[in-house]
């Protein structure tokens, strides 16, 4: 079943129709934006880019059909951590655009500088800053005040429009952050809206996260649960779709809770994809494992940093330095510190990188005949000894010893923990 010609989808004179899947209900068709989309992720081959493609159209083939004028239903995406979820979720989008979806809704980060990230990514392989097509309406954090309200308003007006040509037809794409203010403000703007007939697509980015409701057992309603509860019954037409790494909280709550999954699906990881079978099976000499006495509880208190934190801040510069000396090294590296399942804790652990890194730039940009610079230049090359055992192609110690400072000056520190302000204000400070 393909979506019928009053909802008016997109055309292209290309078009390949993709077959649903068992449990599918319609089937997507293959149009502009999706094919544009594919052609945008230059890193995967042909057979990734017909494998996204098939994938994408899988999950929408469960979704409520864009024709339909009343329902809604939840849907579970599973993939492998760092597996593409982000790009499958791109891809579904694409396809929703491509087949009438008039608005798309992305809830992701619950931090400023994952939000930053998940927004900054979407609007890049959509190509939404240099494309000279307006196929979406892009709003990040609409707030009612001002203008978004109107300008969603008269977007959506157009696919009613007899005199508008479905080729001017734009989706509305929402990024928005995944806090209770932000959410709230959605809320708003979808109360000024008319969305009869609207078909409405919500991916809910890391789902197992603030997502779900935390106050259950106290017969009560965590705040985000409540807002995502708000959004839903504003939108009488629509899917929600939640991705997520960690399924076993989505799976387990009350099959009658409204953001229990209707259907589930699992993303297939690319060939060269590495995970945790890659580190624990197959090549174990990758992980260090962190003794006893330098992981902090009640009965373990730290007074100054671990060594194996220091020793994992050196072997991570290392990598920065190679990546600035190598003709195809990789530029852009990160880091993270993630010392305990509770925030407190985090701000410790800030405050030592934060620290190490200050104190070494200075030492390092000092006199090579220091003794401070000579000590830590010799750690430096025991944490590259132990790095060149698993990586034997590095360039040599002594091509990186003058880099080892511009590698520790331009790495930032960000602390990614959420604040309790409305805002979600971030401390940025750390790795």
């Amino acid at each position: 079943m393909a979506p019928n010609s009053n909802q008016n989808p997109p055309t292209n004179d290309a078009v390949e129709v993709l077959g649903a899947s068992a449990t599918g209900r319609w089937s997507p068709a293959v149009r502009d934006e999706t094919l544009a989309l594919m052609a945008n992720f230059t890193k995967l081959d042909d057979q990734g880019r017909h494998r996204l493609t098939q994938e994408a159209a899988n999950i929408l083939s469960q979704c409520v059909p864009p024709e339909l004028v009343t329902e809604s239903t939840t849907g579970l995406v599973v993939g492998y951590v760092q597996s593409g979820k982000t790009m499958s979720y791109t891809t579904v989008a694409a396809l929703a655009r491509d087949n009438g979806y008039r608005m798309v809704i992305v809830i992701t980060g619950t931090s400023v500088p994952l939000f930053g990230q998940s927004s900054g990514r979407l609007k890049r392989d959509l190509r939404l800053a240099d494309r000279p097509d307006r196929k979406w309406q892009w709003f990040e954090n609409p707030r009612p005040q001002g203008g978004d309200l109107r300008s969603i308003e008269d977007t959506l007006a157009d696919w009613n429009d007899r005199s508008v040509p479905e080729t001017e037809h734009q989706t509305v794409l929402i990024a928005v952050m995944k806090n209770h203010s932000r959410l709230n403000d959605l809320i708003q703007i979808l109360d000024g809206l008319d969305l009869r007939g609207v078909p409405v697509l919500v991916i809910d980015d890391e789902a197992d996260q603030a997502s779900l409701n935390t106050r259950v057992r106290q017969n009560d309603e965590s705040t985000t649960y409540h807002r995502l509860l708000e959004i839903r019954q504003r939108l009488p037409h629509h899917t929600f779709l939640q991705y997520t790494a960690t399924p076993q909280a989505p799976l387990l709550i009350n099959i009658i809770d409204t953001l229990s999954p209707r259907f589930a699906d699992v993303l297939v990881p690319g060939g060269a994809y590495t995970g945790g079978r890659d580190f624990f099976l197959r090549k174990p000499q990758l992980v260090a494992t962190i003794p006893p006495g330098d992981v902090p509880s009640r009965t373990n208190v730290l007074a100054e940093p671990p060594e194996s934190l220091l020793n994992a801040l050196r072997t991570f510069f290392v990598g920065v330095a190679v990546g600035l000396v190598a003709p195809d090294g990789e530029r852009n590296r990160s880091m993270l510190v993630h010392p305990s399942q509770s925030t407190g804790p985090h701000r410790q652990y800030l405050q030592w990188v934060t620290q190490a890194k200050d104190a070494w730039q200075r030492i390092l940009e000092g006199s090579p005949s220091d003794p401070d610079y000579r000590d830590l230049l010799d750690a430096f090359r025991r944490a590259y000894d132990d790095l060149a055992v698993t990586a034997p192609n590095m360039p040599p110690f002594t091509s990186l010893a003058d880099r080892l400072r511009h590698a520790v000056r331009r790495t930032r520190v960000e602390e990614v923990n959420p604040s309790s302000s409305p805002e979600g204000v971030r401390r940025r400070q750390a790795l």
